[in-house]
């Protein structure tokens, strides 16, 4: 589940300090591309963990997102966005980026492979915050100036709903069944419930005051609410939508992530030094805090947990990088260079599998069995991961059942097995497993395959895909 933490106030009524940011935690899914694509995503650093920071000052490096390699911990890339940027979520199969504009009413969409904005979707006035469904065809945008969620089409980009929640909607949150979305409404206190099948608010619950950041736990069972206005954070079941827990953190509590393990959540808290208070989940009391830099307002953690990156906005504009290992967590850098920097994303460019042309498919009598013999090649030589042969042309009057690799798993440099399909060899990072394609139509012509792989390892992430008949069929008759 993706939380996201956002602006506590009205347009004409917050100041930077006063802003929160979105927060959310890429994981890898599983891909399909095109072979532009897949060279696209390999040029960029497939299987590479990156964090994507908005910038919502004025000036030079203003209206951007920034775009930081988190193995070296330098700015990598900048992007142009609209009009002050506050909110960015990430779909879950880390290809597009979401990031709202409040100035501009808008959100653009970045293509993470490319580091490029493909779209810009207008929406209602004043555009904070942004999560997407977990199922990715979805994103809501809370509109904190006409009291408004905007519901994306993600497939269209388009608007398709516009639904009417409490005043000063800010941070929203989606949980992880899809189901319900959570949205702040920092001026009357309160969190609108919205069932997402009809896009309706279904409930209304009281929380503290001022309430601004949302997260979900990753089992769905539980909501924080960071509440501004009188340093707290709501504890919301969402079995019965009702507040069971009131935990006191530091001052102006903004921004609001948990863990991928859900064991902990990391409160960002303007408290003027700038400290994060780290919450056990379990006991839903506050066991460390964090000196951070001026103004914290975005939190986001790594795929694999190990690691924090908070949103610092006053001041100098920096961004901090926590360990979440060590007890009590520390702060192992400081990343300079940003201009108000308030959303904060970290994710893991997808793995990518290239496009295999099996020649002469089509030209197989109807019921002949073909051996497809694939070739991928890994980052690693070991890693989990899942793999499918997919057909590519539905309209071609061919049809055609493929055997799905549905559970490749790579012990070691030299072995691997296929669930189901027979045995896999692996030679250095290389891997070769066979597919049986049955066809049950017959054309003559050449069909095109994908070979995709998805993982939720960086190590088992797969670059290159290739397959080919064996033996080669006969010709037509």
């Amino acid at each position: 589940m993706r939380p996201t933490p956002l602006h506590p106030r009205r347009l004409h009524r917050a100041g930077p300090r006063r802003l929160a940011v979105l927060a959310v935690a890429g994981v890898l899914a599983a891909l399909g591309l095109t072979a532009a694509a897949a060279t696209q995503a390999l040029a960029h650093g497939a299987g590479t963990t990156v964090v994507y920071v908005t910038n919502a000052g004025a000036g030079a490096g203003g209206n951007t997102v920034s775009v930081i390699d988190a193995a070296t911990g330098t700015i990598t890339a900048t992007i142009p966005v609209g009009v002050e940027p506050l909110g960015i979520a990430v779909t879950p199969d880390d290809t597009t980026a979401y990031v709202t504009n409040r100035g501009g009413n808008t959100v653009s969409v970045i293509s993470t492979a490319t580091n490029t904005v493909t779209a810009n979707i207008p929406v209602s006035p004043g555009s904070v915050g942004v999560a997407v469904t977990p199922d990715g065809a979805t994103a809501y945008v809370t509109n904190i100036n006409d009291d408004t969620v905007s519901v994306i089409n993600t497939n269209t980009n388009t608007v398709t709903a516009t639904i009417a929640v409490g005043p000063g909607p800010d941070g929203v949150a989606v949980t992880p069944d899809g189901a319900t979305a959570y949205v702040t409404d920092a001026d009357d206190n309160t969190v609108s419930v919205i069932n997402t099948n009809t896009n309706t608010v279904t409930g209304t619950i009281t929380v503290g005051m001022e309430p601004v950041g949302v997260a979900v736990t990753p089992d769905g069972a539980t909501a924080y609410v960071t509440n501004a206005g009188d340093n707290t954070v709501s504890v919301i079941s969402t079995a019965t939508n009702t507040v069971t827990a009131t935990i006191t953190v530091g001052m102006a509590p903004r921004g609001v992530a948990v863990t991928p393990d859900g064991s902990t959540a990391y409160v960002a808290t303007d408290n003027g030094s700038g400290t994060v208070s780290v919450i056990s989940t379990a006991t839903n009391t506050v066991t460390a805090t964090i000196t951070v830099g001026a103004g914290p307002v975005g939190v986001a953690f790594t795929p694999d947990g190990a690691t924090a990156y908070v949103t610092n906005s006053s001041g100098s504009g920096t961004v901090s990088v926590i360990s979440t290992g060590t007890n009590p967590p520390t702060v192992t850098g400081t990343i300079p260079g940003f201009n108000v920097p308030f959303g904060v994303v970290a994710f893991t460019i997808p793995g990518q599998a290239g496009v295999a042309n099996a020649s002469g498919l089509w030209a197989l009598p109807g019921g002949t069995v073909a051996t497809f013999a694939m070739s991928a090649a890994r980052l690693t030589e070991s890693g989990p991961v899942k793999g499918n042969l997919n057909y590519l042309n539905p309209a071609s009057h061919v049809l055609v059942t493929v055997s799905r690799l549905t559970g490749l798993s790579f012990s070691g440099p030299g072995t691997a097995t296929a669930a189901g399909t027979g045995q896999c060899t692996v030679s250095g990072t290389t891997s070769s497993c066979p597919v049986t394609v049955t066809v049950t139509g017959g054309r003559p012509g050449t069909a095109t395959f994908t070979l995709s792989y998805g993982t939720a390892t960086v190590s088992g992430t797969l670059l290159l895909g290739s397959a080919t008949v064996v033996p080669a069929p006969p010709p037509w008759p």
